[in-house]
């Protein structure tokens, strides 16, 4: 699930930086028309030399934009990016080359590249991309005639390349770890909020949801539920004489043998629980009763110590189609489980006058 996130972010994050590209190569376009305009030129190189480079980019772009991303959006991702990034970086450095000192003032782009792709598909990126701008800026000071003929300003922007980036990448990567934490803190106090904290059970709240879901579930696919309410049978006699210490490791106990039985289930407070059971006949009902009756009044370590519980079983929508009355009924039968003996099950039904 996160994965698939990732990468349709990832994806809108590449559209985006397809227009950006475009829009950023047709202002460079725009100005070197301008600058031939009134009188500028390229050293050896002619006009047209010069402008078919950005021409080929935005061409290429409207092409990966319409078609690439359209029709293969997740093909080969962070392959596809390093690549593009590669090239984008290279066409720079060719674009810098061919134009000469014009060249000076769009340096900073290169800055631009290392920030951008580190912001948008993280850290691992952003430094690959900064190693690719240090090497082919140093390339670029090598072959260059004119940055040869302006190494002091060449190697400034190198110490810019290699400096900057550094500080950014240190910035975020303290920020991704604030971020994280707050990510767990934010995880944890929602656990904590529909949880109890003794038996990490979902609580009464988140009880109250997961009863209103299967309701939602029944109207759309006409799956019937049943709620089994279950109190333990003298857990007041565990607290009394073996300390409430000792009757918490009980409920841990007895909440892990529930959930084994019934996954959806929650503690209501005390020696309370509830189970949600989805089902399509009584004896699925009476089998899962059974079992969990079996599985709770198992041995504990402490053999001095018995556990057994009482249940009540209320059906949706059998017994009522009213959330507060399927709760109200399911009490109702486990007191009258009680009353029969404990240690037992009881449907509402089977407890009514």
């Amino acid at each position: 699930m996160e994965l698939a996130l990732e990468q349709k972010q990832t994806f809108k994050n590449e559209k985006m930086q397809v227009i950006l590209r475009i829009a950023l190569v047709s202002i460079f376009t725009m100005n070197l028309f301008y600058i031939y305009d009134n009188g500028g030129h390229f050293g050896t190189y002619s006009f047209f030399d010069v402008v078919a480079l950005p021409l080929v980019v935005i061409v290429l772009n409207i092409f990966y934009y319409f078609i690439f991303l359209k029709h293969f959006p997740f093909l080969y991702q962070n392959v596809r990016i390093i690549l593009i990034m590669i090239l984008d970086i290279v066409a720079t450095i060719i674009a810098f080359y061919l134009v000469g000192e014009v060249g000076i003032y769009y340096a900073g782009a290169l800055l631009w590249f290392i920030i951008g792709y580190g912001t948008r598909y993280g850290i691992k990126i952003g430094y690959i991309t900064y190693v690719t701008v240090i090497l082919s800026w140093i390339a670029l000071l090598k072959y260059s005639p004119y940055w040869q003929a302006n190494i002091d300003v060449g190697i400034g922007w190198l110490v810019a390349y290699v400096v900057l980036p550094l500080y950014y990448f240190k910035l975020i990567s303290e920020l991704q770890k604030k971020i994280a934490m707050l990510h767990q803190d934010v995880t944890e106090s929602t656990f904590r909020a529909g949880h109890d904290s003794l038996t990490q059970l979902p609580n009464r709240n988140l009880f109250e949801k997961m009863l209103h879901e299967s309701v939602e579930r029944y109207k759309l696919t006409k799956e019937k539920f049943a709620l089994f309410f279950i109190d333990l049978d003298g857990f007041k006699k565990i607290n009394d004489v073996h300390g409430h210490e000792m009757g918490d490791i009980v409920l841990i106990e007895v909440s892990k043998r529930i959930r084994e039985i019934n996954r959806f289930s929650a503690r209501m407070g005390g020696d309370e629980f509830v189970s949600i059971v989805h089902y399509t006949d009584e004896k699925e009902l009476r089998d899962r009763a059974d079992a969990l009756l079996k599985r709770i009044s198992q041995k504990c370590k402490d053999e001095s110590i018995v556990i057994s519980a009482s249940i009540g079983i209320a059906k949706y929508p059998e017994d009522s189609k009213s959330t507060y009355e399927i709760k109200k009924y399911s009490d109702e039968a486990m007191y009258r489980a009680k009353q029969q003996g404990k240690n037992r099950y009881c449907f509402f039904m089977e407890a009514s006058p």
